[in-house]
């Protein structure tokens, strides 16, 4: 059994009821356009490791750290590198992509090139990955031109924007609905959010029995990536992992934090019945994620049963 329950969690923020991104265009000072293999946007979030940085060429450290540094805010003096990096001023960091408390997990180089007639100017396409403490992800792709100078590296071009996988991470929360009346009262940024939420969640080991005494419950899905452009996600209630979906569209609330980290809300009174177990269901469709016909396919990216099957099924 489930019934929706007509509630608002966290009113500071915008609430919708499906989750759309808006255009968001790439930030640039280069002085020509980015070649395709800087454009495009089909990069997949690799492991997250630690970066091996023994393994690049002094010059690609210098480059990718300083960009990394002017990307978290860094002001053009206080950025330090292996090699002297000049006019690393022209990298322009962008509001709409908050580093704060990320660090940079992996540097992937795409591709570098040298001018035959000047093989001092140079060009160099790499991935900055970023985690925090919280398992967020935030990528950048970036076109970097730089000559080489006696001493340093000066930046003549930087072109950058941010990326998102092709399927995004989500951590579900089950919040008795008493508990979670510390959610709205929470009007501080992401993971203030997320704290709230872990301590006042019921441990996955425990949801069989919670959901068998039944009681009003909030579904919480927090967002590990960036959400992309036009992307759109659900959360969605239903009778077995492929089973008739419960809930409507309008039953769920998101909240956008900055980065586009989004949150999904879903408050309800669930009971577990022998014959109809309740599951949970995250589709995502890419929109401008993706190409052709699988801008509007629906993705599952995460199913989990929120009370134990009956025997024999």
């Amino acid at each position: 059994m489930i019934k929706h329950i007509r509630t608002v969690f966290y009113a500071p923020l915008s609430i919708m009821l499906v989750l759309t991104l808006a255009a968001c265009p790439a930030a640039t000072s280069r002085k020509t356009q980015p070649t395709e293999a800087a454009t495009s946007t089909d990069f997949v979030f690799p492991a997250f490791v630690e970066a091996d940085s023994a393994a690049l060429p002094d010059e690609f450290k210098a480059v990718a750290a300083s960009l990394a540094q002017r990307l978290a805010g860094a002001s053009p003096q206080a950025v330090k590198t292996l090699v002297p990096v000049d006019n690393s001023a022209i990298v322009a960091p962008r509001d709409d992509f908050p580093l704060d408390g990320f660090q940079v997990a992996e540097v992937q180089i795409l591709g570098a090139q040298a001018r035959a007639d000047d093989p001092a100017e140079r060009a160099v396409a790499l991935v900055l990955l970023f985690v925090d403490s919280y398992g967020r992800a935030a990528a950048a792709k970036a076109l970097v031109d730089y000559r080489i100078e006696r001493d340093s590296i000066a930046l003549t071009g930087v072109a950058w924007f941010p990326i998102s996988p092709a399927l995004p991470n989500f951590e579900t929360f089950l919040i008795p609905l008493p508990a979670a009346g510390a959610l709205s009262q929470t009007t501080a940024g992401y993971r203030d959010f997320y704290d709230a939420a872990a301590r006042a969640a019921v441990p996955r080991a425990d949801f069989a029995e919670r959901i068998a005494e039944g009681g009003e419950f909030v579904i919480a899905a927090f967002g590990k990536t960036r959400a992309a452009e036009g992307s759109r996600i659900a959360l969605e209630v239903s009778v077995g992992p492929e089973g008739e979906t419960l809930n409507q569209p309008s039953d769920i609330q998101a909240v956008i934090f900055p980065g586009d980290y989004p949150v999904l809300l879903y408050p309800a009174e669930l009971q577990a019945e022998t014959d109809a177990p309740l599951w949970v269901r995250l589709l995502y469709t890419p929109g401008a994620g993706a190409t052709g016909q699988a801008r509007q396919r629906a993705v599952l990216v995460d199913v989990f049963p929120l009370a134990e099957e009956p025997a024999g099924s």
